[in-house]
């Protein structure tokens, strides 16, 4: 199969194309393209969106904005990204980071999208193009619908406040520390005088796409960080999720797994 290359430097010319015949959006290519090398041939033909937007980082007035061709390397390094540093860190090595972008992992599947997983508990709005035209999105309705109403929309860049907490992450591998994962757990607690005072918290790979712990996040509100203060939100550690088996782990190991680092980042103890 041969493959062809369009560009495009605007969004809407981008989306257009991509419509058009066995044609896909071509971010970093980490997974598209290794889909591609082991034998799918259900594109032939790539499209590159070359809008300046999608290359920029912007941090003024506590607002960040991403764009959607940045990359893993560029987040780890920027001076102003240090709350993210780490989750972009912890996806592959330094050969996929410098090509995994942000736009690309809004669409990559479970297990893939540790660093939606991140976005999602700091309440992001994507900036999207689709069929509905150029609009912003929150991201959970975005992550919710991604595989239907938004399947193959083309992602111009994400937007969201900077927290007043630390936001806190785990990775759970086999491969450490740049394994595929078994799940992801991001964290921003606000306490006022040793009290929870609300709380955001996000699993990844525990669904088909990352999604919100709000039952561990309802049973945190007015809660010590202590093992009998955070017991009510360890009982509904589980709620909703709906993990797969894959060639990571099983649905069963990522069920047994999850409370334990959940508890760990929730005492704030060691990995």
């Amino acid at each position: 199969m041969t493959l062809s290359l369009s560009r495009f430097g605007e969004a809407a010319d981008a989306y257009e194309a991509s419509r058009e015949g066995a044609a896909s959006i071509l971010g970093g290519g980490t997974l598209l393209i290794r889909d591609i090398n082991m034998g799918d041939v259900s594109v032939d033909h790539l499209i590159r969106c070359d809008a300046s937007e999608g290359f920029n980082i912007s941090t003024h007035d506590n607002r960040i904005t991403i764009g959607a061709r940045v990359t893993m390397s560029q987040i780890a390094s920027h001076p102003e990204l240090d709350l993210l540093a780490a989750v972009a860190r912890s996806i592959g090595g330094p050969a996929v980071r410098n090509m995994a972008t942000v736009g690309g992992n809004l669409h990559a599947p479970a297990p893939y999208g540790d660093f939606s997983t991140a976005l999602l508990t700091l309440d992001a709005i994507v900036q999207l193009q689709s069929d509905e035209g150029a609009f912003n999105l929150p991201i959970e309705a975005f992550l919710a619908e991604r595989h239907r109403r938004f399947r193959g929309a083309l992602i111009r860049a994400i937007h969201f406040q900077r927290p007043s907490s630390v936001l806190l992450y785990r990775k759970v591998t086999r491969v450490r520390p740049i394994g595929s994962a078994v799940l992801t757990i991001a964290a921003l607690l606000n306490e006022v005088e040793g009290k929870i005072e609300s709380a955001r918290i996000s699993y990844g790979a525990m669904h088909s796409a990352p999604i919100r712990a709000r039952g561990v996040e309802n049973a945190l509100k007015g809660c010590s960080r202590t093992p009998s203060g955070i017991s009510a939100a360890m009982a509904r550690a589980l709620d909703l999720v709906s993990p797969a088996d894959d060639p990571i782990a099983s649905a069963w190991y990522r069920r047994e797994v999850l409370p334990v680092y959940l508890k760990r980042m929730l005492l704030g103890e060691g990995e």
